[in-house]
């Protein structure tokens, strides 16, 4: 289920300003609120429903809006039918409830709501320190927060441990509950057994740990938070201006905001632009980031390029050989724009390139990056990054800089290749479609592992032989009648082909010829004939060479009887006529 979750800073209604995405075509409506605060409209049409000081916003995948009405100290629902109802708060601050029905219970300023897949609401009880949680059924529990204004717990009950203003929470798809503790400068994970940890921050404000672990990171009051469907975590750093993300390696990064708390860089990298005060953050199933700027009054996104499926080369599957000294195309990645988004660099990480043991490095000695000039294979290659050795059974990266921005909905193909090299051993296959994990940079950065495809390999095969005998040579039938090519490295025999046309209509097929040339045991009749060689190996054979042709004409002997034939005839005649004179 896709889950949508942004905070709107806005004052009185649910509205926003959208920066550079709403086009053509799109429009934006109030789906809640009258633009007075105060408390009214339950039962009927939310439009005419009035809110206080909304804060935090969630969709969940049936569609219906949660609310967190802040001042009204309520998580307002908007049904599909567009009717607004309470589901938990009664509308008085304080802290009361726990056990009974939602509707029944206090809350105090909730800033943040979330629904998971099952439908139960979890929401950040702000000055009650608390996160509660609604259950399907309509009771509200505690599952963390022991309503103390203090830092304590991590390792023990949720419900034990101490929380800071809570200005975010999500829950990742297997049940882990994830929380901003903003003045605590970290965000706390309680698991599904109930015990709470630290996964971010190291709880000192500040900024530091791009590229290292999370847990010793500084962040500064984050705001929201949010868990992709990968288990990847987002935060909206609001004190160091960012948007950061926690890989599942548990590594962190910064994918949005350079630092500035100066509006700039939309149209541009998401890291080069400044992004002031990030109070909240959304990623939706395809990676795009939302981000709610309170200071700017913007929602901005982050689009990323997506990596698709591997394809296969086309023409390179099944039994499909390449001769040594060739270059293969090993597979490709398509990346699928939207038109907004620059394509700022690829790098691909390549492993497993061998399907069968005996390969080594020098089997191979390039590997480049090519983008396909159309969306075709095919098309027209263009390189677009330097050659790097590939070293067989270890990760090999090869990297480019692009200034691409596919046009929304169009696919390009990014293809990677192998100059196979000459000495390579024959008879191994090499996998079209290799295993192989890729990042795409563009503004944040997406990594997505390519799967191998078995089904489809190319097999390194043998150079065809060049023909040695000039063409058009003239062999006389008394002398001995040979033909020579040159040798083939990795050949264990030769296949001779020859006939009395061009196309080798009805030709002669001669097998097992273990040496680079061939001598008829017995000539064929005199005539022209053309002639070509392929070499074969341990399982693989190369391509027929280029045909040449050669004439057999008759030997000496048979020209001297002819001639002494001529002669005598000649004589004849003309000793007959002198006798006559």
């Amino acid at each position: 289920m896709t889950r949508i979750f942004t905070w709107i800073c806005v004052a009185l209604l649910l509205t926003c300003t959208v920066a550079s995405e709403v086009g053509f075509g799109q429009t934006i409506n109030t789906v809640a609120g009258t633009g007075t605060a105060g408390f009214s409209g339950d039962g009927g049409a939310a439009t005419s429903a009035q809110l206080s000081s909304p804060y935090g916003v969630f969709v969940d995948g049936s569609g219906n809006i949660y609310i967190a009405d802040q001042s009204n100290h309520r998580i307002r629902k908007v049904d599909t039918s567009g009717n607004i109802s309470t589901v938990a708060g009664t509308g008085t601050s304080g802290f009361s409830g726990d056990g009974g029905a939602a509707t029944s219970a206090q809350l105090n300023v909730p800033y943040s709501v979330f629904v998971d897949g099952s439908g139960n609401i979890y929401i950040a009880d702000v000055f009650n320190f608390r996160i509660r949680k609604v259950s399907t059924a309509g009771i509200i529990t505690t599952v963390a927060g022991n309503g103390s204004f203090l830092f304590s717990g991590d390792g023990g009950p949720a419900t034990s441990a101490g929380l800071a203003p809570i200005t975010g929470v999500s829950v990742d798809g297997s049940g882990n509950i994830y929380i901003s503790d903003q003045n605590n400068h970290r965000i706390r994970k309680v698991s599904t057994s109930g015990t709470i940890s630290t996964v971010v921050g190291t709880g000192t404000a500040g900024f530091s740990g791009d590229g290292g672990a999370a847990t010793g990171a500084q962040l500064s009051s984050p705001g929201g938070v949010a868990v992709d469907g990968s288990g990847n975590i987002y935060i909206a750093d609001t004190g160091n201006n960012r948007i950061r993300k926690v890989d599942t390696s548990g590594n962190i990064t910064t994918v949005a905001g350079s630092g500035s708390g100066v509006f700039s860089g939309d149209g541009g990298p998401a890291t080069s632009g400044g992004l002031p005060s990030p109070t909240g953050v959304s990623v939706d199933g395809s990676g795009n980031i939302y981000i709610a700027t309170q200071n700017n009054h913007r929602v901005r996104k982050v689009t990323v390029l997506t990596i698709n499926e591997t394809t296969a080369a086309a023409g390179l599957s099944g039994a499909t050989t390449v001769a040594g000294g060739n270059e293969v195309k090993i597979f490709s990645i398509g990346l699928t724009g939207d038109g907004v988004a620059n394509l700022n660099s690829v790098t691909l990480t390549i492993s497993d390139l061998s399907t069968a043991t005996g390969l080594t490095s020098s089997d191979f000695s390039a590997l480049r990056l090519y983008r396909s000039t159309d969306a075709t294979l095919d098309g027209g290659d263009t390189q677009i990054g330097s050659q790097s050795s590939v070293n067989i059974g270890s990760a090999t990266t090869v990297s480019a800089t692009t200034a691409d921005t596919p046009p929304s909905g169009i696919e390009r193909f990014y293809i990677v290749s192998a100059v196979i090299s000459s000495g390579a051993t024959q008879g191994h296959a090499l996998k079209v479609g290799v295993a192989a994990g890729g990042v795409v940079t563009s503004g944040g950065s997406r990594g997505s592992a390519v799967t191998a495809n078995d089904a489809n390999k190319v097999t390194i095969g043998l150079t065809a032989p060049t023909l040695v005998t000039a063409n058009s040579t003239a062999l006389q039938r008394h002398l001995s009648i040979t033909l020579d090519w040159s040798d083939v490295t990795g050949a264990t025999s030769y296949t001779l082909e020859y006939a009395n046309n061009s196309g080798f209509t009805g030709s002669t097929t001669v097998t097992g010829v273990t040496a680079s040339q061939y001598t008829f045991s017995s000539p064929p009749a005199d005539g022209t004939y053309y002639w070509r060689v392929k070499a074969v190996g341990s399982g693989v054979e190369s391509s027929f060479s280029a045909a040449n042709n050669f004439a057999i004409i008759p030997t000496f002997t048979e020209w001297t009887v002819v001639l002494l034939a001529m002669a005598m005839m000649g004589y004849m005649i003309w000793y007959r006529r002198r006798a006559r004179v």
